[in-house]
């Protein structure tokens, strides 16, 4: 009886250390399942906008573009190229159209990513894919044309706005021309500033149904 009683006694206590393992574990699945995506927020003077990143698409071109927040380097930057019901761009210059020195390129990222849809942000970049540095668009439509397709590169989606949604909208719909002889027709007549970039606290990660819309038929 007392050998029976001394088993059982062990048995419970493994069985106590198994769940409290098995606990351990769960927690830290838990903790691994739970990650979280950076957020900015950019101040300019026509309104707020806060971006969401999303480095499990893009995970170069987020870190480039944190590398650039992180350094002041969007701050004071304007709104240089502006299209209606196209995009907004920004990323380059001072006001005086005074180009600012990158901090490094990133590789393309755009194919098997998301896509050029309205409220998305991209890289901009010349007609080499790997030249993206540190300008940016905000689309303020749907543009299926930036899109990566058949396996050739578009234009890298990093993020998503999540507040400020009205703001690129308008600064597209100021009126423009005056600097056509400088030889940036499509800038806002009076500048459009970012006075402030800066990281926010982390949010969960944006679901996305599919990183790209199905081919056109």
């Amino acid at each position: 009886m007392l050998l029976r009683r001394t088993l059982l006694q062990k048995t419970a206590k493994a069985l106590s250390i198994t769940a409290v393992l098995a606990l351990s574990s769960t927690s830290l699945l838990a903790c691994k399942q739970q990650p979280s995506e950076p957020v900015i927020e950019l101040i300019t003077n026509q309104g707020t906008i806060v971006i969401q990143l999303h480095p499990n698409y893009a995970p170069k071109t987020v870190a480039l573009f944190l590398k650039h927040v992180d350094a002041g380097f969007y701050d004071n930057i304007i709104f240089h190229r502006v299209i209606p019901n196209f995009m907004a761009q920004t990323g380059g210059f001072n006001e005086g159209f005074i180009r600012k020195e990158p901090l490094g390129t990133v590789v393309n990222e755009s194919v098997g990513g998301l896509p050029n849809i309205k409220g998305s942000v991209a890289m901009a970049r010349t007609s080499a894919p790997d030249s993206a540095s540190s300008q940016f668009y905000i689309n303020v439509a749907n543009n299926a044309n930036l899109n990566a397709r058949n396996g050739q590169p578009g234009y890298t989606v990093f993020g998503t706005v999540i507040e400020g949604q009205e703001v690129a909208p308008k600064i597209t719909q100021l009126p423009q021309g005056q600097h056509a002889q400088l030889g940036y027709r499509n800038a806002p007549n009076a500048s459009v500033i970012i006075t402030s970039a800066k990281r926010l606290k982390p949010r969960a990660p944006l679901v996305f149904d599919t990183p790209l819309p199905p081919p056109s038929k």
